[in-house]
């Protein structure tokens, strides 16, 4: 899954990743797998996080179907590699080193967040227009 994913980027073509790796519950980001952030720093490719609102009022835990609700999406700005890590994206020998792919997971949680709460309507209308 992990090299057909690099030969998805390397064409060009747009990959979708829920980084949590679950459905989520409540107003936080949790804990990201370090997967989305290596693939991406080894593909050299940038991130777009995504906030999705509603979609836990449209199926709640335990629901068999959706309900119609309103969702709302949130995209945010490109997070690259080299805007988080600088030139510590990888090792001399061009290998990601866990200490830039934990740093970059770090960064796209707290953009996540960003996103999210935007999506829900927790973000004032002040910061919006920034």
């Amino acid at each position: 899954a992990f090299n057909r994913s690099l030969e998805v980027l390397a064409a060009g073509e747009p990959l979708v990743i829920f980084p949590e790796g679950t459905r989520q519950s409540g107003t936080e980001v949790g804990p990201l797998q370090e997967g989305a952030a290596y693939l991406a720093l080894r593909a050299g490719v940038p991130v777009i996080p995504l906030g999705l609102g509603g979609t836990e009022r449209s199926m709640p835990r335990g629901a068999r179907f959706p309900h119609p609700v309103r969702v709302r999406v949130i995209v945010g700005e490109p997070l690259l590699a080299s805007s988080v890590l600088g030139s510590e994206a990888s090792l001399p020998s061009g290998r990601i080193s866990r200490a830039a792919t934990r740093a970059f997971s770090e960064a796209l949680r707290e953009a996540l967040q960003k996103v999210l709460d935007e999506a829900e309507g927790r973000v004032p209308a002040a910061d919006r227009a920034r």
